[in-house]
């Protein structure tokens, strides 16, 4: 009797995967979110990743091995680094899982490109769009009224008081989200041209403009240079990498021309900035113009230069296991301001290498399966300037842009090319 009202259940296993790929989407560009409370979102977190890996371990097991694997040694290298140095800033639990899930995204996109459908895909795609504009509408709103409400968010800016402001904050995209949105644009524009439906194209292009305005309105120097980089895509192809350091080449020689004529730059510059009415872009502007014309550093520049060099220091004084900063103020041994030279200083070699291995290995295997040219020259571009990133700020906390860099080579790949599986 009992046998004959027993049944089972079956839940696909690409609905758990789409679920839980579309759960970290919403978490890493949905500031709302950020209403809910700290241990309820690292909670839902943590859930996504588990059945992400619960996923890969059903499909491939091989693979899963080698993803623990990866993971186990990045959390020794994390743990390291926290009590070597981040233990005063940040909290073990915080700071271990933004760390883990920059990894986690680099091997999602991987095994979406070999074992994702179609259906998933158009349902990621079209939630990720969707979501981004209402960040950008959101936050451009916000931003109208309290300017300084994105840069409130980033590490060590001043907060914003009252519930009012506060509730501004909230529908504020962070800097983690505004970059992630800036590494999003290079798979948009490609998606974009690749498009032939003329209709598709200009919604396409609306939705570049729209992120783009929000990227301008952050005030945001640094992703707004990059976000003019992916932009130029729009006119331009992107280049392979021989072309890339011979332009590189090239720029260097022109930058003399550039100095010759900085101030007729920078008058044009600060005058787009005062139409934007963006203080913050004014006052970084006038401090490249310094920079190029007198080589003189102020104000932030300076500060990060002096950072930089910091651990710069700290690592030549100690290249194999990194500094001990047991009794040291860590402001005065590492400068807390670049991902790459942070990691070296705090780890040393001993975690350096180890860590780059884990890091070429998962960018080659996602490679293998972006066998589309212009695709792969536009998943390059973003490679590198992830990199140009990591060296000039502090990537741990900007788990956004690894979503948006690993996740865009399947989210906005051709419906009509195929992959090997």
């Amino acid at each position: 009797m009992a046998s004959y009202f027993s049944f089972k259940i079956k839940i696909p296993r690409d609905f758990v995967l789409g679920l839980a790929v579309l759960l970290l989407c919403i978490l890493e560009f949905l500031p709302i979110v950020n209403i809910l409370h700290p241990y309820i979102r690292t909670a839902l977190k943590v859930s996504a990743m588990f059945f992400f890996l619960l996923n890969v371990m059903s499909c491939n097991f091989k693979l899963f091995t080698r993803f623990a694997i990866i993971l186990f040694i990045i959390t020794l290298i994390t743990l390291q680094a926290f009590y070597s140095c981040w233990y005063r800033l940040e909290t073990i639990g915080s700071f271990v899982l933004t760390n883990l899930a920059c990894w986690i995204y680099m091997e999602i996109g991987i095994f979406l490109l070999m074992y994702g459908t179609t259906d998933i895909k158009r349902m990621l795609r079209f939630c990720f769009l969707a979501i981004l504009v209402v960040t950008a509408i959101t936050s451009i709103f916000s931003l109208d009224i309290i300017p300084e409400a994105v840069r409130s968010l980033g590490n060590g800016s001043k907060g914003i008081r009252g519930y009012e402001q506060y509730l501004y904050r909230r529908n504020t995209a962070t800097w983690s989200i505004l970059y992630g949105t800036v590494f999003a644009l290079p798979y948009l524009i490609m998606w974009m041209k690749e498009q032939v439906n003329r209709l598709k194209k200009i919604i396409l292009l609306s939705i570049i403009v729209l992120l783009s305005f929000f990227i301008i309105k952050s005030q945001v120097f640094l992703g707004i240079i990059f976000s003019v980089v992916f932009f130029s895509f729009i006119f331009f192809k992107p280049l392979g990498i021989k072309k890339i350091i011979l332009i590189s080449c090239i720029m260097f020689l022109f930058s003399s021309v550039i100095m010759l004529y900085s101030g007729e730059l920078f008058f044009y510059f600060n005058e787009l900035a005062k139409i934007t009415n963006s203080e913050v872009l004014q006052w970084r502007t006038r401090q490249v113009y310094l920079l190029i014309s007198e080589f003189e550093m102020t104000g932030t520049i300076r500060d990060r230069f002096d950072l930089y060099i910091m651990s710069l220091v700290s690592f030549l004084e100690n290249p194999i296991v990194g500094v001990n900063l047991e009794g040291i103020p860590e402001f005065t041994m590492v400068g807390q301001h670049s991902q790459i030279l942070d990691m070296l200083a705090v780890s040393g070699l001993v975690g350096a290498i180890p860590l780059v291995f884990c890091l070429i290995w998962l960018i080659k295997l996602q490679t293998k399966y972006i066998q589309d040219s212009l695709e792969k020259k536009f998943y390059t571009w973003s490679i590198a300037l992830l990199f140009l990133l990591m060296f000039l700020n502090p990537t741990y906390y900007a788990t956004s842009v690894f979503f948006s860099v690993f996740l865009g080579p399947f989210l906005f790949q051709s419906d009509k090319k195929y992959y090997n599986k």
